[in-house]
């Protein structure tokens, strides 16, 4: 199955095949310890994973994208 995760993230992004493994948005929420609804909501305003086209829940996010995700700021923002 992984073979065929990178083959469609690179038909999504038009890429090569990135470097490391791809991960789904269930795996992502195990590995950053969130519900997979907050996953799809950092990704969609960082800008970073890929929607297949057909499931729009489920999401492919590389090594990198995860990265990305991890470095968050905890805690409500400052009032101006």
């Amino acid at each position: 199955m992984a073979k065929t995760l990178l083959e469609v993230f690179s038909r999504l992004t038009g890429h090569g095949v990135p470097k490391g493994n791809i991960y789904s948005t269930l795996e992502v929420s195990e590995i950053l310890g969130l519900d997979r609804s907050r996953v799809l909501r950092l990704a969609k305003k960082r800008h970073v994973g890929q929607p297949p086209n057909a499931a729009r829940r489920f999401w492919l996010f590389s090594e990198d994208d995860i990265e990305e995700m991890r470095e968050r700021k905890t805690g409500r923002p400052r009032k101006s």
